[in-house]
């Protein structure tokens, strides 16, 4: 290939030997950087290996234009950096969930499968978040009480948030567990290989959701009234992080202080 001598080693690994593929190959390429091969040979790795980084790549990319569309949807929706800043935090920790869910269920990271789960599980938690937020903005326009608005708005879409968690869930459950119903027949096939393809990103979406609703109906209601709860008290976004992060250095200032503090000398008898 362009006047130059090019060598094709391929392989195969039997599923069913439970040998990861990626995991072969990052062997393989820690083998070649320790081996003294002449400057002009070139080793590329193609097939799965590059396929998988493409789409991976392509995943990156797909995920933070997502994460800055929704941004921008949501600062129009909203008119408020701090909102939309808690329904991005909101997917981020329910990715968190997914990957945690990963790792329970003792699956592998799939880039593809895995990836497109994570966007999927992305837009159905922004969508549950902008319900209540925008439950939160309409209860205030009305004159009710910032921290009882907060309460209501939580109270309002506890059943819906609730409601449509667990009928994904249970309809992703026969992916999850690799179950396959075949209806004509009533034949149930369990760990088929079209079955076993959904696994991983049923497992993402399962487990991100469920692991969204505590993010949903708890720490976003509470970050919502955390700003008046502030105000209430006197302080601002500013003075608390200011205190927070003065915190260690009056530590450490009373810890040195009590080393250098001598000891009073006793008065002689």
């Amino acid at each position: 290939m362009d006047a130059h001598r090019v060598y094709h080693v391929r392989a195969n690994l039997d599923k069913k030997s439970g040998i990861l593929p990626s995991a072969e190959v990052v062997k393989l390429k820690r083998w070649i950087a320790q081996q003294n091969f002449p400057h002009e040979v070139r080793v590329t790795f193609k097939g799965a290996d590059e396929q998988q980084n493409e789409s991976g790549a392509f995943l990156m990319e797909a995920a933070f234009l997502a994460l800055f569309l929704i941004a921008i949807v949501l600062l129009a929706l909203f008119n408020s950096f701090y909102h939309a800043g808690l329904i991005l935090l909101a997917v981020v920790l329910a990715m968190i969930g997914a990957l945690l869910g990963m790792v329970v269920m003792g699956q592998t990271f799939s880039i593809i499968m895995t990836g497109t789960g994570m966007l999927a599980l992305a837009g159905i938690v922004v969508n549950h978040n902008i319900v209540l937020i925008d439950t939160f903005h309409r209860l205030l326009e009305s004159g009710m009480d910032p921290i009882e608005a907060v309460i209501r708005s939580g109270a309002q879409r506890l059943r819906p948030v609730f409601l449509t968690t667990i009928t994904a869930i249970g309809g992703l459950l026969p992916m999850m567990f690799a179950i396959e119903i075949d209806f004509a027949t009533r034949h149930v096939t369990v760990g088929g290989p079209n079955a076993s393809m959904w696994v991983q990103l049923s497992t993402a979406i399962v487990f991100g959701l469920a692991f969204s609703k505590m993010i949903t109906l708890g720490l976003v209601p509470a970050m919502l009234a955390l700003p008046y709860r502030l105000r209430e008290s006197g302080l601002s976004f500013g003075s608390l992080a200011a205190r927070g992060l003065g915190a260690p250095a009056r530590a450490v200032r009373r810890w040195r202080g009590g080393r250098g503090a001598e000891p009073e000398a006793q008065p002689a008898e």
